[in-house]
């Protein structure tokens, strides 16, 4: 299982990607405040559990897209 963590640029996209995510079944996804040593736009990010890369999950809304392993935290997605 790969775990990411997803900002936002509003609150409502963060729910939105929630609502979009949650159909499927093998995702779990977390709304929570952005650790700290990330930063957002809205204050609200992801956190994403799911046996596929992240990629598969594009949404117009998210402003970074980082893995998480061991507590450090890559930024692999930029828009």
């Amino acid at each position: 299982m790969k775990t990411y963590i997803v900002t936002f640029y509003s609150h409502f996209s963060a729910i939105r990607f929630q609502k979009i995510l949650t159909a499927d079944s093998a995702v779990r996804i977390t709304l929570m405040p952005v650790p700290r040593i990330l930063s957002s736009s809205c204050g609200t990010c992801a956190q994403i559990v799911t046996p596929e890369d992240f990629i598969n999950y594009h949404y117009d809304g998210l402003e970074k897209v980082y893995s998480c392993e061991n507590a450090q935290y890559k930024l692999i997605y930029e828009a």
